[in-house]
Order: structure tokens, then sequence, then C-alpha cells
């Protein structure tokens, strides 16, 4: 009965892939068993049975049998307990990444001329006149340079000129004087000129913008919506994003989309095996 339901055991646990079974019967600790098996086998057909009735001895010979085959049964069932897959191996999640382009602007500081003139003034003979011109440098201009100057002067004794930064105001101040009368006390002519205000400031100016990649790796289950939070790249805006998927055999889907940059105005959505949501810096995808 013993022997019986032993190899009762074999045929229950054998598989439809006979693979466990073959390497549990080369298995050394099964290739002992089998020889003391085989050594068990011998013994109960060449031990002679005592004339006094008793069989202990073909009983030790049958319980060697026994344990022998019990020890290669359970040695084929370990093989065959390891090669099944486990519950981890069939819901293993799927990779995917995510790469969000931006297009980040870049600045370049740029020397500014500027140049303003006050207009002509006319002044007499022993008068002088006063001008004074002001120009608004633009908000983040640095570096500021000024000078003042007369030009297309006429009749003139004498002119004076100073140019003066106080933070964004530049002004220039001047002072310019007629010709003295002749000695009868007349004027011979009226005299005039301009005062001018020129200079510069560094001024940072936008250039073409340049392409920043966010690239965002994790894991997601089929069937599954999965959140990813994208972080931003300062001074930039989100123009497109491709978004990867797959498995350990390789890459099951991928697809891309333009994305735009106004937070919480356009959620931009696309079918197929991947379908995502893109809003307020947050990528919601879900993979078929």
């Amino acid at each position: 009965m013993q022997l019986t339901s032993a190899v009762y055991l074999l045929v229950e646990a054998a598989p439809t892939d006979v693979s466990p079974i073959i390497k549990a019967v080369t298995d050394p600790f099964s290739l002992l068993a089998l020889i003391v098996l085989v050594l068990g086998l011998i013994a109960t057909k060449w031990v002679p049975r005592r004339q006094d009735g008793k069989t202990g001895p073909h009983i030790v010979a049958l319980s060697i049998l026994v344990i022998s085959l019990l020890a290669i049964a359970l040695n084929i069932m370990r093989y065959i307990n390891t090669a099944k897959p486990g519950p981890e191996a069939v819901q293993r999640p799927l990779s995917i990444t995510i790469n969000i382009t931006s297009d980040k602007k870049t600045l370049k500081p740029t020397v500014v001329p500027f140049q303003v003139g006050g207009g002509q003034v006319s002044f007499g003979c022993g008068e002088s006149a006063h001008p004074a011109v002001t120009y608004i440098v633009p908000n983040g201009a640095r570096d500021v340079t000024a000078e003042a100057e007369w030009r297309n002067t006429d009749h003139a004794k004498g002119q004076t000129q100073f140019a003066t930064v106080a933070g964004q105001t530049v002004i220039a101040s001047g002072t310019i004087t007629g010709p003295d009368r002749n000695w009868v006390g007349k004027c011979p002519a009226s005299g005039r000129g301009e005062l001018v205000l020129k200079g510069t400031y560094t001024i940072d100016q936008e250039k073409e913008p340049v392409q920043v990649v966010n690239t965002v790796a994790g894991f997601i289950s089929a069937g599954k919506e999965e959140t990813f939070v994208i972080p931003g790249v300062a001074g930039s805006s989100a123009t497109r994003c491709r978004i990867v998927v797959s498995s350990v055999a390789g890459e099951i889907a991928s697809a891309t989309v333009p994305l735009n940059s106004k937070v919480g105005v356009e959620k931009a959505k696309f079918d197929g095996p991947i379908k995502a949501t893109w809003a307020k810096g947050k990528l919601t995808v879900a993979v078929d």
C-alpha cells in the first residue's frame, strides 16, 4: 500500500512539461536514491525467508524501497514547484519613460547706444541759455554711461555742459552764452546752439530659445492610470511630450504629443495603446 501511494504521488505531480522531472531524476540526490532503490529490489529478491516464519529482513528491504521512492518523488516535486513562475513575474509592471521638451529662454547682454537732443536754443548778446535734456533707460538696464555736448553752435562766447545718472534717469544740463555787444552797444548777431545727451547702457535681450528635456522614469500597470509630476524648468515653456512604455522584452508602445505651455488652459489628449492627459504640470497615463 505504501509503495502504491508513492507511485500515485509521482503520477499526480508530473506536469505537462517533463523537463523538471528529467532534471530531478538526474539530480545527485535522486541518483543516490535510485541506487538505494535498486539495492532494495535486489534485497527483496535474494534475502531468504526465515524458517520460523519471521519476515523481518523482507520488511526492512521493502521499507528501503518505499523510502527511496518517496525521496525521488519529493525531489521531483521540489523541481516542479521551482519551475513554476511566481505571481510577481506574471504581474510585473511595465516601465515608462516620459520626456518633456521645453523651450528655455536665453538672454544675451547687449550694449545699447542712445542719443537725444534738446532742440536749438537762441540767445542774444550778453545773454545765456540753460537747457536740460532727459532720457529714461528701460528697466533692467545697467552700466549706464552718459555724455553731454553742444552742437550746431553759432555766435557763442562760451558754453558748459555735464551729464548725471540717477537710477533710470539720465540728465544733461548746460549753459551757453552770447557774444558781447560792440563798442557802439549794438549786437552783431543772435547766437544759437543745441544741447545733446548721448550714452550707452547694457541690458539682457532674448535670443533664440534652447531646448531642454526633462526625463521622468517609473512603472505602470496595464489598464491602470498613473499620474506623474513633471518638474518644470525655470524660464521655460513645455512644447511637446514623448512617452515610451516597455516590458522586459522591449518597447511596447510610444506616443508624442504637442503641449500648451499655459497651465490649466489646454489639456492635450491622444488615443491609442497609450492614453494620457496633461494639465498643470502633471501627466496622467494609462496603457491598454
